[in-house]
């Protein structure tokens, strides 16, 4: 009896063997000979087959470049960012433009490389040697030196004319900047706002914007900095300096102008449109202008035409508003700006004083943050406001529901500057239509 239980058992377990390795023939045959690996060896296979892609230089400057943009985010204590943000990325670089590779993204839209290559290489035509002459010349006439490089950081501008291959002139200026100084943050400063501007124009070259400069050639090397880009001639400073004084908040330079023509009305009206239009152009790419003070907008005596002519201080925001996805429970909990673009006295405090979300707006208990539409509430109050002496009366009721609807304290009830632009310009030809 004993004898036989033990027979059965071994049959048992004989027949348990069989089993198991029947079963794994078969997941063997149908799963390329992993089946019956442990589940241990299995989730070993699954981290070994995850490919580490390495952090290249250009993939590491992405990281950084938001970081070293400008006093705004060189204040890192005061700044929340997300990882969902998009940023212009920083070109690979040589000492010739023509062989220059760049790939830039913009609001998750990737422009092909070499179709960027291809209209770098027909609107930088000025190669190294050609700008280095060019440079060398300028210098020798001191009539055309407007700035040289100053330790407050400033790059060295020159102004000069050249000739394109149909012997066309063609008016420039050249911006100069050494990254070598007895200051060294000086000159790091100086030669990485110099990258910045080169990037920026790039970037507005390939999204099509109107009133920019265009880049004429970059040499850049380890050390310096140096490109061309046309020059505005016919025009004038919305503000002279840095535009701290009062007689530039309440517009009296380019008011004095639009006084002057012929049909002050047609001038007030035609004014509003194109300040709205140029704008605009920040809103529908996300781009936030940290400095709009002093000399870097211009405008064309006659046309009105708004230029942009410095671009260092353009920030790429993308999908998060700068200071934004912070939680909060109080408007005072949401950072704010902070550097002497932002001081008491600046111009930035003047324009943007009325607008709630400069010292942080809590909504759904999140930092709403700032991104183009503080500009509109800043450029309604200053460059729109202030014409309202000269609007024709007939227009003059439209013309108002506009620029309050641009200067609205709350960003959520504030117009666009997307629509501020059609109904401006419709208003335009609306007078245009009577006269």
């Amino acid at each position: 009896m004993i004898g036989r239980a033990h027979k059965c058992r071994i049959l048992k377990s004989f027949l348990r063997f069989l089993f198991m390795m029947t079963f794994c023939l078969y997941v063997t045959l149908k799963f390329n000979g992993n089946g019956c690996k442990s589940s241990l060896k299995h989730h070993q296979r699954d981290i070994n087959d995850v490919k580490i892609v390495p952090l290249t230089g250009r993939t590491a400057r992405e990281n950084t470049v938001e970081a070293n943009n400008l006093e705004l985010l060189t204040q890192q204590a005061n700044l929340t960012r997300t990882q969902h943000m998009t940023t212009t990325s920083t070109t690979i670089r040589t000492t010739t433009t023509s062989t220059r590779k760049t790939t830039t993204t913009v609001a998750k839209t990737e422009i092909p490389t070499k179709e960027l290559i291809k209209q770098v290489e027909n609107d930088e035509w000025l190669s190294c040697m050609d700008i280095t002459d060019v440079l060398t010349r300028a210098k020798q006439d001191k009539s055309s030196v407007f700035r040289e490089e100053n330790s407050d950081g400033n790059r060295a501008v020159y102004f000069a004319t050249i000739y394109d291959n149909e012997r066309k002139r063609i008016h420039v200026v050249i911006k100069f900047a050494n990254r070598e100084d007895l200051n060294s943050a000086s000159g790091l400063y100086r030669y990485r706002t110099a990258l910045r501007e080169v990037d920026n124009l790039r970037l507005l070259r390939s999204l099509y914007w109107k009133g920019v400069p265009r880049l004429l050639g970059a040499c850049v090397t380890n050390s310096s900095v140096t490109y061309v880009v046309t020059r505005v001639m016919q025009g004038s400073p919305i503000c002279p300096g840095r535009g701290l004084n009062a007689s530039c908040f309440f517009g009296e330079p380019f008011r004095s102008v639009l006084e002057r023509k012929s049909n002050p009305g047609l001038a007030g009206l035609t004014w509003v449109a194109k300040v709205t239009c140029f704008f605009a152009q920040f809103e529908r790419d996300r781009i936030f202008m940290e400095d709009v003070s002093g000399s870097n907008l211009y405008f064309d005596n006659d046309s009105l035409d708004i230029h942009l002519v410095d671009a260092d201080s353009l920030i790429v925001y993308g999908e998060s508003p700068l200071y934004s996805r912070t939680l909060c429970r109080h408007n005072n909990d949401c950072p704010s700006p902070r550097g002497n673009l932002w001081g008491p006295d600046s111009l930035n405090q003047k324009l943007y004083s009325s607008c709630l979300e400069l010292f942080g707006y809590c909504v759904n208990s999140t930092c709403r943050g700032l991104d183009a539409s503080l500009h509109t509430c800043g450029v309604g109050k200053w460059l729109v406001a202030t014409v309202r002496y000269i609007i024709p009366t007939s227009q003059y009721n439209d013309y108002r529901n506009i620029m309050h609807c641009m200067m609205e304290t709350y960003p959520d009830k504030r117009c666009t500057m997307t629509s501020s632009c059609e109904r401006a310009t419709k208003l335009l030809k609306s007078y245009d239509d009577v006269t």
